[in-house]
């Protein structure tokens, strides 16, 4: 059985067609886990509607908003199955999405499959963009077990940093402690602490999950609470690798390659996720948002981090005259 974890939050528009693409697969040996965490929208009411539909959906609602990471480690801890698959609820899967990832999980012995994914983007029209398929390998392949390959693959960008399109062996959480950290983000740290603890990746051609970029996800609807948001994530994911890269052996004793994955996540977070979340607001306010965190969090680091952040601002964010 595998079961599918779809954390819900403010996504009406989209939520059905996530719900009935799972519905629709192939697969039937399935449990559907709707986790609403504590929407402000009909989605709630609209996860009881569609769960009422199939006997093998449930609806877990939760009393206060956590964040999908939160969501997504209550959908794990409910699992009754040999494996679980996350799907985020605006996106949706095509009807083969099931059947060809435990085919290839059991046809390998695999703890983890990976596949790629069709990304979708909103136009002003309303309308969606697609972008080309993203084929991870042209056959099943499966990765080296050396974790340092694996993890130069990461960063050379020929592995996705999402937790969906993927299925997972349940085991994996329950022997490993594999779980997802409070912060915005979170695939980013997933993807690479899965890396290192799965034994058997396998990647297949498969292209069956289709990922949106919709205008309710996390990183649109700019704001100063987001950008502190965004850096408070940040220090959390570098507290998180360090404490990673001390439990990793194949990376502790390799100070180079250390080095190189603290710049890469500081380039991930830093760049993508915080700059991505604060451009366009006023540059000022960003800087002394930014700078108040590290005052509060890492007050070792105020000084050096300030001098880095302010040369990013300078780069992507719009400031003042």
């Amino acid at each position: 059985m595998v079961s599918v974890v779809v954390p819900v939050y403010n996504v009406e528009p989209y939520l059905a067609e996530c719900v009935e693409s799972i519905y629709a697969q192939t697969f039937g040996d399935y449990e559907l886990l709707l986790i609403d965490d504590a929407s402000t929208d009909d989605s709630g009411r609209l996860a009881d509607e569609l769960a009422a539909k199939d006997v093998r959906a449930r609806v877990i609602h939760l009393e206060k908003n956590g964040g999908q990471g939160l969501a997504r480690n209550r959908g794990i801890r409910e699992s009754i199955g040999k494996y679980i698959a996350f799907v985020d609820s605006d996106d949706w899967v095509k009807e083969d999405y099931l059947a060809l990832l435990v085919a290839a999980a059991e046809r390998y012995h695999a703890e983890v499959v990976c596949m790629g994914d069709e990304r979708y983007f909103a136009e002003e029209d309303g309308s969606w963009r697609a972008e080309p398929h993203w084929h991870l390998v042209e056959q099943d392949a499966m990765l080296t077990p050396d974790k340092k390959g694996r993890i130069e693959a990461v960063m050379a960008g020929r592995l996705p940093n999402m937790a969906c399109g993927k299925l997972i062996a349940r085991e994996l959480f329950v022997a490993a402690g594999l779980q997802f950290e409070p912060i915005l983000s979170e695939d980013t740290l997933f993807a690479f602490e899965l890396l290192e603890r799965a034994g058997i990746y396998v990647l297949i051609p498969a292209v069956s999950y289709c990922y949106r970029q919709s205008p309710t996800s996390t990183l649109h609807g700019k704001s100063l609470v987001k950008s502190r948001k965004a850096m408070e994530s940040t220090l959390a994911a570098l507290t998180c690798l360090e404490r990673d890269l001390r439990s990793m052996p194949e990376l502790r004793d390799d100070p180079v390659l250390c080095h190189r994955v603290r710049q890469w996540f500081a380039a991930v977070y830093l760049r993508w996720l915080w700059l991505r979340v604060s451009e366009g607001l006023d540059g000022n306010a960003v800087l002394a948002e930014a700078e108040q965190v590290f005052l509060e969090k890492a007050p070792e680091q105020a000084a050096l981090l300030s001098l880095l952040l302010e040369s990013w601002t300078r780069m992507f964010v719009k400031t003042d005259a």
